[in-house]
């Protein structure tokens, strides 16, 4: 039974995520494209829906919080953690920015 439900959720997870990589790809949803095309052109289109995204999904996280569908608390996001482990954070800035 719960074989059978994990591979439901593996399905749907993986087709939500074809849709938006489709979705992404035919409206050239990219972070680095909005920032450049307002660097270098002024556009600021890109830029904006990039932000509005930002606030739908944060809005929605809080909205599901709030209603008591999800419970961020089990999921100990660093952001919430009680210290703040700085040399973690920079290694793994360091490492990202490297490649």
């Amino acid at each position: 039974m719960e074989e059978e439900i994990a591979s439901k959720v593996l399905i749907l997870g993986f087709l939500i995520a074809a849709v938006m990589g489709f979705l992404g790809n035919r409206t050239q949803y990219c972070t680095m494209g909005a920032v450049s095309d307002w660097i270098n052109l002024g556009d600021t289109n890109r830029l904006r829906a990039w932000l509005f995204s930002i606030a739908v999904a944060v809005f929605g996280v809080s909205l599901l919080e709030f209603q008591q569908w999800i419970d961020l608390e089990e999921t100990r996001p660093p952001y919430r953690m009680s210290s703040l482990p700085w040399l973690r954070f920079i290694m793994g800035g360091i490492m990202f920015g490297v490649g």
